[in-house]
């Protein structure tokens, strides 16, 4: 399935092979205008098919140690092994997203909900700036899911904070993402 996504993108990656300057500057990021017609749209092919793939991946070994803890007849515990997996892929996860609102900061050139095409004063002086903060925690977090691998990190202590790590991302994509550029358009 993941290769077959690939392979129907031939075209946008051949593009990306061959591109070419175009010569042209756009203003609020200092890129040529070729980065947003050939690098762009491959970078964000790979970034949303290895979200994808380690999503899948998460929900899979999520789903198998379900069905081998149940056919042993024993019930479900989150132990140092299981929580380690599953701590290590949630923060590939986090990365892919991290990578993800990096990659959003590009498209906000692109808007077309304002009253012209294009990056609107809130695109640029909030929504650019949420997109960095979100990078930043998407990493923090990540790096936090990683630090319940840690030997002093074990046992409770280590769910808290893997809990905490998703709790953070989740909490500051509601805030920063959407309620304060929402609020600056708004006011």
């Amino acid at each position: 399935v993941f290769g077959s996504v690939l392979a129907g993108r031939w075209e946008t990656i051949l593009q990306f092979l061959d591109s070419t300057s175009f010569g042209v500057e756009e203003p609020v990021f200092d890129k040529d205008a070729s980065f947003y017609v050939f690098t762009l749209p491959v970078l964000n092919l790979v970034q949303g098919w290895l979200l994808a793939a380690l999503v899948a991946l998460l929900v899979a070994t999520a789903m198998l140690y379900l069905v081998y803890y149940s056919l042993r007849g024993v019930p479900f515990a989150l132990t140092p092994q299981v929580r380690g997996h599953l701590s290590v892929l949630g923060g590939l996860v986090l990365f892919a997203l991290a990578a993800n609102h990096f990659l959003d900061r590009y498209e906000l050139l692109f808007a077309s909900g304002g009253a012209a095409f294009g990056a609107s004063y809130t695109d640029v002086h909030a929504r650019l700036p949420a997109l960095l903060v979100l990078t930043v925690i998407a990493v923090a977090s990540g790096l936090l899911l990683l630090a319940t691998l840690l030997p002093a990190l074990r046992g409770s202590r280590g769910t808290r904070l893997a809990i905490g790590a998703v709790g953070l991302w989740i909490g500051s994509t509601l805030l920063v993402g959407f309620v304060y550029p929402a609020s600056i358009q708004r006011f």
